[in-house]
């Protein structure tokens, strides 16, 4: 295991993208310097409401991501590695993205083989790779980057949601209304074809009915 996730606290809590509590950022590699330095990057200058789970694996990291699920929280970023042990980096984020598709996707790579990306940019909608080594400054203006679309994202998601509850709400409304629509044109072309076939001299209440 990689250890407990950690939240952080840092100078630019402020400026920091609005991640709602209990989203979850996870690292996943399985060389603890590379998790260690992302947790010092993280520790600097993200905010205190950042929570970041670490994983040594492609399945670690899986099993994660189904526990989050099963409490109700949400995988708002995925870092990871490319060349792991058993299962590589690519197939970790396509299997992750049938459970999870929302989550926003980044791999480190120091391969020059571009196939994992391909793969993963196909059929894992992966937001952006990183060469390793990385520089401490791209891995802090991706992650910004990252949480901001993943944030959009979920809101837009939410907006529509929202829409589609007062549409079906609205119809629920309009239908009666248009149900006696109908039910009126209906007594007026029957109160019509009456005054035809009376020659226009319609009993009093029949009248009255096709006045109203």
């Amino acid at each position: 295991m990689a250890g407990p996730s950690v939240i952080y606290s840092g100078p630019e809590a402020g400026r920091r993208p609005a991640l709602e509590q209990g989203d979850i950022i996870l690292c996943v590699d399985d060389d603890s310097t590379v998790l260690n330095a992302l947790r010092s990057v993280f520790a600097k200058h993200f905010g205190s409401e950042l929570q970041v789970e670490f994983a040594e694996s492609g399945d670690e990291a899986l099993e994660i991501a189904a526990e989050l699920r099963a409490q109700g929280r949400e995988l708002g970023l995925v870092i990871t590695d490319f060349m792991m042990p058993g299962m590589k980096g690519d197939e970790f984020l396509v299997r992750l993205h049938e459970e999870s598709p929302n989550t926003v996707k980044i791999m480190l790579t120091g391969q020059s083989d571009l196939t994992g990306v391909k793969r993963a940019t196909n059929h894992a909608n992966l937001y952006r790779f990183l060469e390793k080594p990385f520089l401490n400054e791209d891995i802090v203006l991706t992650v910004r980057g990252a949480v901001r679309a993943y944030c959009q994202e979920r809101d837009l998601i939410r907006q529509n949601e929202q829409l589609r509850r007062l549409n079906a709400e609205l119809e629920e409304i309009v239908r009666p209304t248009g149900f006696y629509r109908n039910k009126t044109n209906s007594l007026i072309k029957l109160g019509q074809v009456l005054v035809e076939r009376f020659d226009g001299e319609v009993p009093n209440r029949l009248a009255d009915m096709v006045t109203l």
